[in-house]
């Protein structure tokens, strides 16, 4: 593991910024992820100092959310005109490539859903799980693998997608950080809605009243920490 350093004396609130950046490191390398994330952008709200940008990005993938974590791979590469010379350059863009893949078959699932070619979804889908756990890729299998009449497999894709986002907000919650502060709040909620409401017409009527079950625990993520000496 590498460790992180951030040179922000000379920006407003630096030393404080300092302080919340090591913290998020710390929370980062206990794979509290959540935490970490919430410490990392209220430091970005001082400085968009690229070990800040790129310790996001960082998170953002090792929380299986590769959407975001694209985004800011980008921005820690469009910071310098000369990226091929920044830090880590070989492994942002390795990891960039993984993200994109992700993002880029979710979407064409979702294209495909659209038009009603759940078997042509559920394909781009299965393929996607391979390379990321986002819980929005159990959002939109589960609903295909409905819409196909495999319900037991939808309830059960249902069930893990559902806790995964369940997962996320109570961390985030766990933080103090107000839950409309989350990013991607919005889609959150919505995806909760739909999984719950998934869950309960998959379930036979004599079952519904039972408690949800729980998916089994995920296996440990490798964490890789970069940053920008």
């Amino acid at each position: 593991m590498l460790c992180l350093a951030m040179p922000l004396a000379r920006a407003r609130g630096g030393a404080n910024a300092r302080a919340l950046f090591e913290r998020g490191n710390r929370e980062l390398a206990a794979r509290r992820y959540v935490a970490a994330l919430e410490l990392f952008l209220r430091v970005a709200k001082v400085t968009q100092r690229r070990s800040v940008i790129l310790n996001i990005g960082q998170t953002y993938r090792l929380l299986d959310l590769p959407h975001r974590a694209l985004d800011y791979y980008k921005r820690y590469l469009a910071s310098s005109r000369r990226a091929r010379k920044l830090p880590y350059f070989a492994d942002v863009k390795r990891f960039m490539a993984r993200c994109s893949r992700v993002v880029t078959l979710v979407r064409r699932a979702e294209e495909q859903q659209t038009i009603g070619d759940c078997n042509g979804a559920l394909h781009a889908l299965s393929r996607a799980a391979k390379e990321s756990s986002w819980a929005r890729i159990g959002l939109r299998r589960a609903q295909c693998l409905s819409a196909v009449g495999r319900r037991a497999e939808a309830q059960k894709v249902a069930v893990a997608a559902l806790e995964s986002y369940n997962s996320l907000v109570r961390e985030w919650s766990a933080t103090g950080a107000r839950t409309d502060a989350l990013p991607d709040h919005a889609a959150i909620a919505a995806a909760i809605r739909s999984l719950t409401s998934l869950v309960r017409a998959t379930t036979p009527a004599h079952r519904r009243d039972e408690p949800t079950p729980k998916p089994p625990a995920p296996r440990p993520a490798m964490v890789v920490l970069l940053g920008v000496p």
